[in-house]
């Protein structure tokens, strides 16, 4: 691939990478959202999770076998709409996390560094 190729997900790759296993990807970043999840017993997480994983990799296999091809190209734009929103919603987020950071322990430690020298 060309450094200057951009590369455009469509629905039937995100199919593929979801049934490929990206649902497990997928239901790890859904269920990491939900603050009840996170209150589970540890058996019951794992049997949720598992049960979303399928549900998500079995669900895109069906949409790709069974949903008609004129039916996906028609929503083919939508898709690519929140497809994009998701990304950059996500990128924005992960900066504004980075960009946030508490710097105090950074100032801190140069701090004592100094002193330490200085001894």
């Amino acid at each position: 691939m060309d450094n200057n190729e951009q590369v455009i997900i469509t629905i039937n790759t995100f199919l593929v990478w979801l049934g490929g296993g990206g649902c497990v990807i997928a239901a790890s970043w859904i269920l990491e959202r939900w603050e009840k999840y996170k209150e589970l017993a540890s058996n019951t997480k794992m049997l949720i999770f598992f049960g979303l994983a399928s549900a998500l990799g079995i669900g895109s296999y069906l949409v790709g076998a069974y949903v008609p091809q004129e039916t996906i190209a028609a929503i083919a734009p939508y898709f690519l709409i929140v497809a994009s929103v998701f990304s950059y919603v996500f990128l924005g987020t992960a900066f504004h996390r980075v960009d946030k950071q508490d710097r105090t322990v950074e100032v801190e430690l140069t701090d004592k560094t100094i002193k330490s020298l200085e001894k």
